[in-house]
């Protein structure tokens, strides 16, 4: 009776981690995205036009991750994303 316990608290403990690492991951995109708009208004006044942007597009290249790892993996591209707009910001600064 117990060891069905003793079974089920790693599991528990392994999808609150998930869960806990999945919404920082969330909130930290959130706040890359929005440094990233803080940057381009800030700096807009003195930067060069952004150069056009044709996009990322890799269909199904999520679907080599189970369902976990492709969020996981979407909020990391956000997160790399607003860095290169960051990035991209402020290398077409011109003082």
């Amino acid at each position: 009776m117990y060891d069905d316990l003793k079974m089920d608290a790693p599991i528990n403990s392994r999808q609150l981690a998930s869960v806990e690492i999945r919404e920082f991951g969330a909130k930290l995109a959130d706040r890359a995205n929005s440094l990233a708009e803080k940057v381009e208004t800030r700096l807009r006044p003195i930067t060069t036009p952004p150069s056009p942007n044709p996009g990322k597009s890799s269909p199904g290249e999520d679907s080599k991750y189970p369902p976990l790892f492709q969020e996981l993996n979407g909020i990391l591209e956000s997160i790399s994303d607003s860095l290169d707009a960051i990035d991209g910001t402020i290398y077409r600064v011109e003082l």
